[in-house]
């Protein structure tokens, strides 16, 4: 008895056009979702609770001339909480805005592949920023190492940082706190997660039982 080969699937043929098409109306309903929004950055409702001050001085001093987003989980202008928070306080203080991204030797042992795929991802951010006018700057080194004397140099009045739940990277960012946290803040932003994380749990959680009834 010979056996049935299955029969072959037929896959729907789509042009180029009609992808390209749809992308782009997606896009467009994105942007058209954003501006529905708020009107402007300052009238945008932002969510308090997603922000933490890490360091001892809370307001931005008077003699600040820029405000900088240090990016490092959530490399992206758009649709990031970090990112419109330090744009915020850069308005509300009328100063310029800076993003950097401080490159490490190594991290985690990530492979080359996830090097690759961070660096072209930063290529993107740089060219939107050139769109926008927002200074890019990509550093080598620790950022809690290289941080203080870039933001003293270029009288950067406040550091925004993304948060990112690794023990290194929340090292990091506490040790950058202590360093120059006297003299400008450190203000940390969950941009990633729909509730903030250190609103739903103030501690470790083992299972997803644990803080189901926290949220």
């Amino acid at each position: 008895m010979s056996e049935k080969s299955p029969p072959t699937k037929k896959f729907k043929k789509t042009s180029p056009e009609v992808s390209t098409s749809k992308t782009d109306n997606f896009l467009k309903d994105i942007e058209a979702e954003r501006k529905k929004t708020a009107p402007s950055i300052m009238e945008f409702k932002f969510n308090k609770k997603r922000v933490r001050v890490l360091s001892e001085l809370k307001e931005v001093p008077e003699w600040a001339e820029g405000i900088i987003y240090w990016t490092f989980r959530d490399e992206r202008i758009h649709d990031n909480w970090a990112l419109l928070y330090a744009q915020k306080l850069a308005i509300k203080n009328k100063v310029s805005l800076h993003i950097t991204f401080c490159r490490l030797k190594q991290f985690l042992n990530c492979s080359l592949r996830h090097y690759i795929h961070i660096f072209q991802g930063l290529e993107e951010l740089e060219t939107e920023c050139k769109e926008l006018d927002i200074q890019f700057h990509f550093l080598i080194g620790c950022a809690a190492d290289i941080l203080p004397e870039f933001v003293k140099k270029h009288k950067l009045g406040a550091i925004v940082v993304d948060f990112m739940p690794v023990r290194e990277h929340l090292l990091w960012a506490q040790q950058l706190a202590e360093r120059i946290g006297s003299e400008v803040p450190v203000i940390q932003v969950d941009a990633h997660n729909i509730v903030p994380c250190w609103e739903a749990s103030d501690k470790q959680e083992y299972s997803a039982r644990t803080i189901r009834n926290k949220i």
